[in-house]
Order: C-alpha cells, then structure tokens, then sequence
C-alpha cells in the first residue's frame, strides 16, 4: 500500500507525541524534535532530487556531446575527390561536382588523403610521381594505357568489319592509294588534326602531302530519320582488367541529330552530314519528338517505338552495338595490361567510363565510328541532357565502388564494415563440387573457384565483382556474357582457348552464380 508524504508526517507526529507521553518529555522539547527532524528529512530529499536532476543534465549533456563529437567524426572522414584538367574553364564539370557532392565527396587536391582522382585529361604523364605509390582504396577514373582503345588511329588499326577502313597521311598514303583504286566509287572523310576541317572527297580529291590528315571511308547510306542522319552513343563502364568486366549504361542512349537535312555533295555545309556540338536532339525531330516529349518516353524507349512502327527491330541493333563494344576492348586488353604491368600500377585502382559512338545504315548494319574517353557529360548546349548526364555518372560511380552506403571513406573502413557489405560467405559458389573428393588437395581447374582452394587475391578479385552486381543499378553486364540459366547448364568455359586463365575463371564464377539464383544470370 503506498502512503502520502502528509501521510507520512502524520504518522510520524503521532509516533513522537506517542514517545513523548511515555517517556514524559516536556512539550517543547518535542516540537524542537519534530521541526529538526522535519528539516532532515527536507535537506535529505531536496539533496537527492538534485543529484538526480545534476545526473539527467550530465548525461544529456554527454548524449549532445557524442553526437557532435560523432559529425565531427564522420566530417573528418568523408572521402575526398580529387579533379584534374587541363582547362582554364571547368564549367563542363559541373555535373561531375554536383554528383560528387550529393554523394558526400569533399574537394581536394594531391597533398590530401584523397579517394577518387576524376581526371578529364590522361594523368599518367603529368601526375606520375603523384600515382606512383596509390593506395587500395583509390581509384583513378582512367586506365593507363587507355590510348590504345580511344585514338582514332589505335581503333583503324585492329581492322574490325565495324570500323569503317581509315589511313593516317601521310605515313599512309601508298596503302590508301591502292584501296582506293579497288573501291573507286568509296567517298571518304578527310579531317584535319582534332577533327577540323571535315570534308567528303573522292581520292582524287585528297590532300594527301598534308601531315597530320585523317581520311576515313564514308558510309554514304546512312539511316535516316526525318532526312536527318543521326549517331547513337552509348555509355560503357570497366570495372576491372584481368579479369576482364565490362558494363554498358541500359537505361538510355545519346542520340545526336544533324542540323541539318542528309546532303554528303553540299561540301561548303558540313552540317548536312557532319554531327557538331550543337547537335539536334530528339526532341526536335518531327517523328520522335510526340513520345519523347508528350509521352515522357527516354531517347532509348522512343527509338524502339519509332524503330518497331517502321517494321525494324532496335533490339538487335543495340545487342550488335554490345558485341562490337566487346570485340574492342578483349581485343585491346592484352595492350594496357602491358601498359600496367610496365608501371607496376595496382590494377584494381582504375576504372574507366566512355562513350563508344555508332551509326547505322539503312540494312541497318552497325559500324563503330569513335570511342571516346571522358565523354562529353555537360549540358551547356543541350539542357534536356542534364539529367542524364547525372544518371550516367551516379550510376557508374555506384558500380565501381566510389558511391556507398557508408558515409565515410573507405581508407577508414574496418574488416567489420567490409564484411557488411561482402563477405567470404557471399563469394562462394558450387557447395557440391567444393565438398566433394575431387577438391580435397585443390588439384583440379574446376576447384579454382573453391573457398579452400582460393587465393587471397581472388578472395579480393570476387569481392569486387559481388559489389559490382549488388550496386549496379541501371547498368548491365555485357562481358562477362549474361546467360540464361538453360545456357549456364549447358557447359563450363574453364577450358575454352580463347579465354586468359583469369577471364576463364570470373566466367565460370558468373556462370555458377547463375546456376545459383538466376538473378545473377543477367
């Protein structure tokens, strides 16, 4: 039963008139008792109320002391970016900083602990001694060595079916004749250095003493839509080089209209044929621009639908355009591996986001016309471009890593946090094969992939891999292959010639995963 505080009193009143009457105190003494008493229990509870209210203030002080003291902590560790060009103006990164910054990014520069290095221009030469000694957790948004796949004379080179034949001049110029006098009817494109001067020729007509011409062959019956010829970019992203992955942006395409109508004979116009910077968007074309813009289809989606309505299917214009994209960079692989290994660079620091550009004609063949590192991501000309320019990047920087959940840099995660995100157990495949006999001393290539068997590198590699697939967003692996899980029982690729040891293995993995959970198929 509880009792009031008057409760209290009163019985403790009636215990000392009780007292007193026994022991015969006289009535003054008993008054001083009680109020001297009262004045105890008073002082005594006033004391613990204090206490109690000094230990609630300290506590919520320390509470607003943590918590400042964690944003401090969490402030000290963001992950800073690091920008590099050339340029005295850098407008045309505006985007680049205002992704950067929604992901957490600070600025800053060589002398700080930086995280990504986002170079416009090639770094290798002029930030050599700054690359030398990179850390794990850094990332650099270009491979060395990446020349070999992006200048126009290293693409001619590889003499693909897709790339349209071009001679350099005048150190080509013999060869360039002899091809012409085989395909006299061929025009051809002459460009000056940075690709000025464009003009269509005949061979007569080239200038052929001139250094540093580029004369490349014309295709002369290009799609049209709406007499307009156009050209298709695609956004590509690798992840990683031996092994090799590579992954292309799914969601949308850049298309790029001329200004003008199709007409190759006007030469004085090169607008008529010539894509500039101030291209037409789709939004402007007559037969496109009712689902782009009333029906808020993207570029992509609106060429399907155009495509579809006219008997032809985009699909497969674009799976050809994934297939050229593939055949380049395999091709070019063993080059910048070379490049790599000569620099003694760790390769897990690189990644590289570029534009590969097509046309098609009207049997809708699909030629490579251009790959192009650090691809245009500003919309000063174009602002209907902006969004997803800023998708493109957000999506690319989530794939290789640079944009996490993790509000602080990765120099600072521990195993714990690493863990979190991929651990050994998430990595493991094909539990039958790895328990069985055949695993037992590692011996066996299709034991590779097993945890016991696995070297830390790889433990490292697929680690990489498994993040990829978890954080890619709108982006689509086209290399390693996807499959469906009919073709991922089909047969193992461990031992197919064409493949390095490394590629052989991260397909396998793929192709186990799939076997897996199907949602790794794709």
């Amino acid at each position: 039963m509880l009792i009031s505080a008057a409760g209290r009193n009163k019985i403790l009143c009636s215990w000392l008139f009780g007292m007193t009457s026994k022991l015969k105190v006289p009535r003054i003494s008993l008054i001083i008792s009680a109020v001297l008493l009262f004045l105890i229990y008073y002082t005594s509870r006033s004391i613990h109320e204090l206490n109690h209210m000094q230990d609630i203030h300290i506590r919520k002080y320390h509470a607003d002391l943590d918590i400042e003291h964690k944003a401090e902590y969490v402030e000290a560790r963001r992950p800073v970016v690091w920008y590099y060009t050339t340029k005295k103006k850098t407008t045309f990164l505006n985007h680049v900083y205002e992704v950067f910054g929604r992901i957490g990014y600070l600025s800053g520069g060589s002398h700080n602990q930086w995280d990504v290095l986002w170079a416009h221009d090639y770094p290798f030469e002029a930030l050599a001694d700054e690359l030398a000694n990179m850390s794990p957790h850094q990332k650099v948004n270009h491979f060395p060595g990446i020349g070999f796949m992006t200048l126009k004379s290293s693409l001619v080179k590889m003499k693909k079916a897709f790339v349209p034949k071009a001679f350099q001049i005048p150190s080509n110029k013999t060869s360039f004749l002899k091809y012409a006098s085989r395909h006299p009817n061929t025009l051809w494109v002459q460009k000056g250095i940075n690709h000025r001067q464009i003009k269509i020729i005949t061979p007569k007509d080239a200038d052929l003493n001139n250094d540093g011409l580029f004369i490349q062959e014309f295709i002369a019956n290009p799609y049209l839509i709406d007499n307009r010829k156009f050209d298709i970019g695609v956004y590509t992203v690798i992840t990683s080089m031996d092994p090799l992955r590579i992954y292309v942006f799914n969601q949308e395409i850049l298309i790029r209209f001329c200004d003008q109508d199709y007409n190759p004979f006007d030469p004085l116009n090169t607008n008529k044929y010539v894509i500039s910077d101030d291209y037409t968007g789709i939004w402007e074309i007559p037969s496109l621009k009712d689902t782009y813009n009333t029906h808020s289809f993207n570029r992509k989606d609106t060429m399907t639908y155009y495509m579809k309505q006219n008997g032809h299917d985009f699909g497969q214009v674009m799976n050809d355009m994934y297939d050229q994209i593939v055949s380049v960079v395999t091709e070019k692989e063993p080059e910048l591996l070379t490049v790599i290994k000569k620099k003694k660079y760790n390769i897990r620091n690189f990644f590289e986001l570029m534009r590969f550009d097509f046309i098609i004609d009207e049997s809708l063949r699909v030629w490579l016309m251009e790959v192009n590192m650090s691809p245009n991501l500003s919309s000063g000309h174009t602002p209907p471009n902006r969004m997803m320019y800023k998708q493109v990047l957000f999506n690319a920087l989530n794939l290789v890593g640079v944009a996490r959940t993790m509000p602080t840099s990765r120099h600072y995660s521990t195993d714990e946090e690493k863990d979190i995100e991929v651990s050994d157990q998430d990595i493991q495949v094909n539990p039958e094969r790895c328990g069985s006999d055949i695993c037992l001393r590692c011996q066996s290539p299709q034991c590779q992939l097993c945890h016991k068997c696995m070297s830390s590198d790889w433990k490292v590699t697929l680690k990489m891999a498994t993040r990829e697939h978890i954080s890619r967003r709108q982006m689509t692996r086209i290399y390693p292959a996807p499959m469906t899980r009919d073709n991922a029982m089909e047969h193992s690729v461990l031992d197919d010639p064409t493949l390095s040891e490394s590629n052989s293995l991260m397909h396998e993995w793929f192709r186990t995963k799939c076997l897996h959970d199907y949602v790794w198929c794709l």
